[in-house]
């Protein structure tokens, strides 16, 4: 085998010229593969947050756990839902308390 850049003949395992110090061998190209990542589970619970609280708030603690493989994406969104179930559900359960007493208050005045 000869030396495409000097000529020199060279052993055919060779991956540089021993004379010319030039590389004989091509590097493999590299290609870059971009992998687009999103956490979904953080935009789900977010949107459950509003409309189904308890189911909301697990999906976006899920939400939170999966934003470290995802490089932090959606961190925000899931702790935005995490903060909307909690209200929320804080909200429901003293409106089911409030409108306890008014119903009872009512049933009372009737009977």
């Amino acid at each position: 085998m000869f030396c495409k850049y000097c000529g020199t003949e060279i052993n055919e395992n060779t991956r540089a010229c021993p004379y010319c110090k030039r590389r004989l061998t091509e590097k493999p190209e590299q290609k870059i593969v971009y992998v687009k990542s999103n956490n979904s589970l953080a935009t789900v619970g977010f949107i459950f947050a509003w409309l189904f609280p308890i189911i909301g708030f697990f999906l976006s603690i899920a939400g939170c756990v999966c934003s470290r493989s995802c490089n932090g994406k959606g961190l925000g969104l899931a702790l935005m839902g995490i903060l909307i179930s909690i209200i929320l559900f804080a909200i429901e359960i003293w409106l089911l308390i409030h409108f306890q007493d008014i119903l009872q208050a009512i049933n009372e005045q009737y009977l």
